[in-house]
Order: structure tokens, then sequence, then C-alpha cells
């Protein structure tokens, strides 16, 4: 594995989780698989964000995935960042999708680049729990412009389902207008 795409991989999977209002809990740092996770994530008010990195050449499969969650149980640790070189393999895929923990896919190619920073990109901001009560009350929600939760802005802030998004786009005549966007 190139050393490059690795650092680069890992200043941009620091930029998203500031943009998601975490920050470093200087715990670790390293980019080699091990006892532990890599990098710690905390936010006020909310869970430890745990990334784990699996950067050998072969695809990850059932033992890997077995050792990763019965750490995350040892652990207490409910979110994990998966990073990975090559695909999981399908059994890998299937034994993640059994388990109650959130456990977030993302390919060391994927994180090469910040997307919220790209030119045609417009702001997205999501909706706090509060906001989003208020907002529901006066807007019927199921009338809402959709956003799949594959999307590269929703999966880079780690948005849910049922999660609204705040669009402020510029428009060539120099005013500003927001959209919402619903989660689905």
């Amino acid at each position: 594995m190139d050393g490059l795409l690795v650092d680069r991989a890992k200043g941009t999977l620091q930029s998203m989780m500031r943009d998601r209002g975490y920050r470093d809990s200087a715990q670790g740092g390293g980019v080699s698989p091990g006892d532990g996770p890599d990098l710690c994530f905390k936010a006020r008010g909310r869970e430890t964000v745990s990334v784990r990195w699996l950067l050998s050449e072969s695809k990850a499969g059932v033992r890997e995935i077995r050792q990763l969650l019965e750490d995350m149980r040892a652990r207490s640790a409910n979110h994990v960042l998966l990073v990975f070189v090559k695909p999981l393999t399908t059994f890998a895929a299937n034994e993640l999708s059994k388990s109650e923990k959130r456990i977030e896919l993302w390919m060391v190619d994927r994180l090469q680049y910040n997307p919220t920073l790209y030119f045609l990109t417009p702001e997205h901001r999501l909706l706090n729990q509060a906001e989003r009560k208020t907002f529901v009350e006066k807007t019927a929600v199921a009338t809402l412009p959709k956003i799949l939760a594959s999307d590269a802005i929703a999966r880079w802030y780690g948005a849910k389902r049922g999660a609204i998004f705040e669009i402020r786009r510029q428009s060539p005549d120099g005013f500003c207008y927001v959209v919402y966007r619903v989660v689905v």
C-alpha cells in the first residue's frame, strides 16, 4: 500500500470528522492495523468514533470482521469507521450486516478527496434534532426532494435515513437559495 495514499486518506478522514463536529482525541494516530483503534474522535455529548485500518493487499474476510466485532464488544464501541484497500468479501459484508453496531465502510480510494470542497458542490448542513423537529412540524417531509444515504455528501456527514439537509445555493444573479432534502 502506498504510504502517500494512506497519509492523504488520514488527512481527509480527519477533515470529515471535523465537519461532523468531532475532534481528534489524540489517541493512537498510527495507520497500521493492530490492537485497538488507530484514531479516535470525540464530540461533546456524542459517542466516540473509532477508526480501524485494514491495509492488507488482500480482501478482508470473515476472520478479520469477526475480530473487529469482538474488539468492538470488548471496548463497548458502538461506532467504527472501517477503512480498507480492497473490497470486503461477500461473506465478510454479510457478517457486518448482522451486527447491531454502526460500522461505516470507507475505501482508501474514496478518502483521497473532500467532496465538500468541489467548486460545484453547494454548502450542505445537517439540521440538528431541535431544528429538524420544528421543520417537520411546519413542512410535509414526504414532499421534500430526496438525497440517497449512499450519496457522497450524505456519507461524508454520516447522515442516517430521515435526516434533513439544508442546502445553500448561490445563483448567478447573486441571491442565495435555501433548499432542503431528506435522506432516504
